[in-house]
């Protein structure tokens, strides 16, 4: 009789044992789980923005600007305003005595005024905000010019990166990689080029415009694992081809 009430005993504290065991797990699983949800909810709300809107209207120039600004890194967004804010009011400068000096020689003619429009693009990878300015400036002549700046913030370090710090690789083997995807854009599968002169000029550019030092790889943005890379109008191309890019898987 008492083996029977030891062994039933034995089984009782047994299953309460298991019992509290699986309620434990399941109450650390679920823990984890909001509190992996209150990161990503977090995250998110760290990496939230605005978009800032700037127009001015003189008779020399009209001004467009979209900028984002960010809820939680300062830096960034003073690192961002200072940029476009600078090279605006450097060309709003020239904008204003060039535009006055080419109206006074020609009193008879109506100008149209100059322009300065900027837009950005924003790409958010986990823990990587890359951002893409691109302004078209123009200033009279034929037709304006286009130029781009990237910035590529890491939010848990605060520190912009390189094409190097995001990539692992080298300015030699980042180079090769443009250097072919451009040649295959532009010489290979290009039905406009004709003539011998016009391929070695279009080689000359690209191979140029690719050469493996920093300057030339400044601009690129990231998403996910794609890392991608800009090429002003006349660095790899005539003007008419416009901004090339190369996508390199990361």
């Amino acid at each position: 009789m008492n083996k029977l009430i030891k062994s039933i005993f034995c089984i009782f504290i047994t299953t309460i044992i298991f019992t509290s065991c699986i309620s434990t797990k399941k109450i650390n699983k679920s823990d984890n789980q909001n509190q992996k949800q209150k990161k990503q909810e977090k995250q998110l709300i760290n990496l939230s923005y605005k978009m800032i809107e700037f127009s001015e209207h003189f008779d020399y120039l009209e001004t467009k600007i979209k900028y984002p600004e960010f809820e939680s890194f300062p830096f960034l967004n003073k690192h961002i305003k200072n940029t476009i804010f600078s090279n605006y009011e450097n060309f709003k400068n020239f904008s204003k005595s060039s535009w006055t000096e080419i109206s006074e020689l020609n009193s008879k003619t109506l100008y149209p005024p100059f322009e300065f429009i900027l837009e950005s693009d924003i790409f958010i990878s986990n823990n990587l905000i890359s951002i893409l300015l691109r302004d078209y400036i123009y200033s009279g002549g034929a037709h304006g010019n286009t130029n781009l700046k990237s910035f590529n913030y890491d939010t848990e370090t605060e520190k912009f990166l390189s094409i190097i710090d995001i990539t692992k690789s080298t300015y030699d083997k980042i180079a090769r990689e443009c250097r072919v995807q451009l040649e295959n854009n532009l010489i290979n599968n290009n039905e406009i080029i004709s003539t011998p002169a016009e391929v070695d000029q279009m080689h000359i550019m690209i191979n140029e415009g690719t050469f493996p030092q920093a300057g030339n790889f400044e601009t690129f943005t990231v998403e996910k694992n794609i890392v991608t890379i800009y090429f002003e109008p006349y660095s790899v191309a005539p003007y008419s081809y416009g901004i090339q890019k190369v996508k390199i898987k990361n």
